[in-house]
């Protein structure tokens, strides 16, 4: 087990952890060791999804969740997106990259947030507007079809397996229902079929990233288009 820091360190313009037993620098966005004892090893750190909410769909769902204090005895402000006196205000409300990143892609703008999904060789950028726009998109990252959905109400992104089926969302209830009309519950596991089957299709790691960021590391990575 490893106990991380942040090294303030970037490639990429990607941040680079450092684990506290080896100081190794290990990429966030890939997992694996680049610089030091643990580097070439072959160790790759398991993905977990990433997601971006409100805090109010959160809290919903899990109502004993404990906040870090806001007050640390440092008045510093990192992002805010009405505040100009927030360090990073600039960084989020221009479309430069501040750190070089040499793999670099015009299909999209670079600050384009995205929602990556990653299986065995293949990968695929969903950019969040498009999602927003189409709340589920049926699709196949290489062998895998997958089903990726967009809650208007929380902004929350997942991926799940789509087992064959195609989904679409209730006009009237906003609902996920299958092509047979079954209801799916969409949660952090899985999404389970709500006609009492114990049906469970499996969640799909997913990450949100700005384009820069998911292409530097997964070049070979396609562009879901908006239907």
């Amino acid at each position: 087990m490893f106990e991380f820091g942040t090294s303030g360190f970037l490639n990429q313009s990607n941040k680079l952890m450092f684990d506290r037993g080896t100081d190794t620098l290990w990429q966030s966005l890939t997992g694996e060791p680049v610089i030091g004892e643990l580097a070439h090893s072959g160790l790759q750190l398991e993905f977990l999804s990433v997601n971006f909410t409100t805090w109010a769909d959160w809290l919903g769902r899990n109502p004993e969740t404990t906040v870090l204090a806001l007050e640390q005895g440092q008045r510093v402000t990192y992002h805010h997106p009405e505040s100009p006196n927030a360090v990073y205000f600039d960084y989020f409300s221009t479309p430069e990259v501040w750190f070089p990143a040499y793999l670099r892609s015009d299909e999209l703008e670079e600050k384009s947030r995205v929602y990556g999904v990653e299986f065995g060789n293949a990968a695929t950028a969903y950019p969040l507007d498009a999602l927003e726009s189409e709340q589920v998109v049926n699709d196949r990252v290489g062998v895998l079809d997958v089903v990726v959905t967009f809650d208007p109400e929380s902004a929350l992104t997942r991926s799940y397996e789509r087992g064959g089926k195609t989904f679409t969302r209730g006009a009237a209830t906003g609902q996920l229902l299958d092509d047979s009309g079954v209801l799916w519950i969409e949660g952090e596991g899985g999404l389970e079929a709500a006609d009492g089957s114990g049906a469970v299709l499996e969640r799909v790691i997913g990450v949100e990233s700005f384009w820069f960021g998911w292409y530097a590391f997964r070049p070979h990575s396609q562009i879901y288009r908006a239907q």
